[in-house]
């Protein structure tokens, strides 16, 4: 039996040699690239300065330390002490003073009265007298002019006591020396009094205590007393 040929079949094409790209013409020795030289290029970058480290300061040395302060003992406190306020007068010294007043307003009223009455007495004694041949004229101007003389004494003792207790009230230390030595004086004379009759015994005890009273007051209680807080 005869084998029957087949449908041709077509050849297998051989595989594609791939291409070698021709090799690149070396230059020649002389030819061959050199590189610029550093600073030179175009691409170059330009020379940097060397860095210089700043100066170091020297350390500070730190400040001396003072050495601990040695301990001291303990003690107790001293007292307190309650000085007086500055116008420190007494209550009682107030009064002395007010007194010291209304006794001088007083008292200058009874020496206007009296330097009148001496006046008085001195122009109606002289007519007196002169109608009477026995007795000299120049006798009734003496006892008017004495009367009168008592009369300005009365007056000025009175204005010194005024001025005392302004002073007195005022917080001044002549004012109260004042009173201290117008009492004194005054006290002296209501005490010889005390040997006068009875209506003037008893005036004389008053005059005598409110003398007392001013004279004990400015002397010992002019001020408030010091008071010590515990």
């Amino acid at each position: 039996m005869t084998e029957e040929p087949g449908p041709a079949q077509d050849p297998i094409p051989p595989e594609p040699t791939p291409a070698v790209p021709p090799e690149a013409p070396v230059p020649p020795p002389s030819q061959a690239f050199e590189a610029p030289p550093p600073g030179q290029g175009f691409d170059a970058a330009p020379p940097t300065q060397a860095f210089t480290p700043p100066p170091i300061a020297p350390p500070i040395a730190p400040p001396p330390i003072a050495p601990p302060a040695p301990p001291v003992a303990w003690s107790a406190p001293a007292p307190t002490v309650a000085t007086p306020a500055s116008g420190g007068r007494s209550s009682l010294a107030a009064a002395a003073g007010i007194l010291m007043l209304v006794l001088g307003v007083l008292g200058a009223i009874v020496g206007v009265l009296i330097v009148l009455g001496g006046a008085i007495l001195g122009s109606l004694g002289f007519q007196f007298l002169q109608d009477n041949s026995n007795v000299p004229g120049a006798a009734a101007g003496f006892i008017g002019g004495f009367v009168a003389f008592v009369g300005i004494i009365v007056v000025l003792y009175s204005v010194a006591y005024i001025v005392g207790g302004i002073g007195v009230l005022r917080t001044r230390e002549w004012g109260r020396v004042m009173g201290i030595v117008l009492g004194i004086i005054s006290g002296l004379i209501w005490l010889a009094g005390l040997s006068g009759d009875r209506g003037g015994v008893i005036v004389a005890l008053v005059m005598l205590l409110v003398h007392v009273y001013i004279v004990v007051v400015l002397a010992i209680r002019w001020r408030e007393p010091v008071r010590v807080l515990a």
